[in-house]
This record gives structure tokens, sequence and C-alpha cells, in this order.
């Protein structure tokens, strides 16, 4: 949450538009190291829980096929 002293200062819009400019710099890019599809998280999380995936920050990817049908 914005501390009640800056949140005059910008909009949740304005806020929103910064952060995605942020994550738009390719030096972030070198913090993610690996990706596994959403079909495989359960797995994923199991591994880095107990070490044998080391991540810094590990990309969840979203296919079609990984969608649920209602």
């Amino acid at each position: 949450m914005v501390a009640p002293a800056r949140r005059a200062s910008r909009t949740h819009a304005d806020r929103l538009a910064l952060a995605l400019e942020l994550l738009a710099d390719p030096a972030f890019d070198a913090l993610i190291t690996g990706s596994s599809p959403f079909a495989e998280l359960p797995d994923v999380l199991a591994r880095l829980n107990d070490g044998t995936l080391p991540a810094l920050c590990h990309l969840i990817t979203y296919q079609e096929s990984d969608a649920c049908s209602a």
C-alpha cells in the first residue's frame, strides 16, 4: 500500500504506468532464471521448496492449452 503522505502525488493509473515502464527495462530479464508452463506448477513449487530447482525469479507461462474450460 502506498503511504498516506504519498497517495495524493500520483493516481493509481500513474503508479501502474510507471511500474510497467520500469519493468520494460531489459535489465530485469537477468533476474529471470527459468520458466515453466502453468501445467507444471505443482512440480515446480515442490522443486523450488526443496531446493532442487534453484531460482531467483522463475517465470510461469500461461498457454492456450493451460486454460481451464468452464
